[in-house]
């Protein structure tokens, strides 16, 4: 009768233990539902091929989630980069941490979009445009997006039509980082002369950079063997110049070739100077005297004084 009692309590003791076993299994199933990453999102113990806990859900993007939604719409699992922006642990190759999404440029993202209609990761430039970690040849942090002329940009557009990446020039053109053989900052735009610009045009329809010369012509850096700064544009008879056009028909570079003053007793000064560097001066005296001095670039001078009779003073 032991011997059957003893039996009895054993069979009840592993039944026992196959049961509280059971429970267990049971009610580790449930909290396992109720379990929170360390950023606070409850998951199932799925852990993605980045390291983010998630429920199994997926979102169009291909990319595992908890089923929290971020301010811009993107599923991510509660993590946030550095930025501020929610993602789902996935790292683009410029290191920008997103949420699959892809932009129709190829950037991965994290769904936000800056006020130019850019989506970007939250990341923002010294210059303050947004853009997912990218950067040009120049140097410029970009969304991928590219002009017409080649150069990445952020979706900034200049008020004269150019995209750029906030960059602003020293003469107060938005470029892309790009610069000109001339030190110019410019957009990848080319003008009908070969010099980079950015799309500004002067009232000589003439593109350029901001810049201005000392004589007021805006051009793009570049400078002529006479020192005058010009636009690439060069005239019929080769001189370079910035589309100015004087009442005599003569192109040049802001630069006034023709000076007259008029003094009250009547007396008159012109000074011409030429590309080559001669320079003609003629005084005119009320009592009808002339004097005339041409200096040429071999420092040869010719000097002629006319009196109101005709005869000739000094002669040189």
């Amino acid at each position: 009768m032991c011997v059957l009692h003893d039996s009895a309590n054993h069979k009840h003791n592993k039944v026992s233990k196959i049961f509280i076993l059971q429970q267990t299994k049971q009610i580790k199933f449930k909290l396992s539902f109720f379990s929170v990453s360390a950023e606070g999102a409850p998951h199932c113990g799925r852990v993605s091929a980045e390291g983010a806990p998630h429920c199994g859900r997926v979102s169009a993007e291909g990319a595992p989630h908890c089923g929290r939604v971020s301010a811009e719409g993107a599923p991510h699992c509660g993590r946030v980069s550095a930025e501020g922006a929610p993602h789902c642990g996935r790292v683009s190759a410029e290191g920008a941490p997103h949420c699959g999404s892809v932009s129709a440029e190829g950037v991965p993202h994290c769904g936000r979009v800056s006020a130019e209609g850019a989506p970007h990761c939250g990341r923002v430039s010294a210059e303050g445009a947004p853009h997912c970690g990218r950067v040009s040849a120049e140097g410029a942090p970009h969304c991928g997006r590219v002009s017409a002329e080649g150069a990445p940009h952020c979706g900034r557009v200049g008020a004269e039509g150019a995209p750029h990446c906030g960059r602003v020039g020293a003469e107060g053109a938005p470029h892309c980082g790009r610069v000109g053989a001339e030190g110019a900052p410019h957009c990848g735009r080319v003008g009908a002369e070969g010099a980079p610009h950015c799309e500004r045009v002067s009232a000589e329809g003439v593109p350029h950079c901001g810049r201005v010369s000392a004589e007021g012509a805006p051009h793009c850096g570049r400078v002529g063997a006479e020192g005058a700064p010009h636009c690439g544009r060069v005239g019929a008879e080769g001189a370079p110049h910035c589309g100015t056009v004087s009442a005599e028909g003569a192109t040049h570079c802001g630069r006034v070739v023709l000076r007259e003053r008029r003094t009250v007793a009547g007396s008159v000064l012109r000074e011409h100077r030429t590309v080559g560097g001669s320079v003609l001066r003629e005084r005119r005296t009320v009592g009808g005297s002339v004097t005339r001095e041409r200096r040429t670039v071999g420092r040869s001078v010719l000097r002629e004084r006319r009196t109101v009779g005709g005869q000739n003073q000094e002669k040189e």
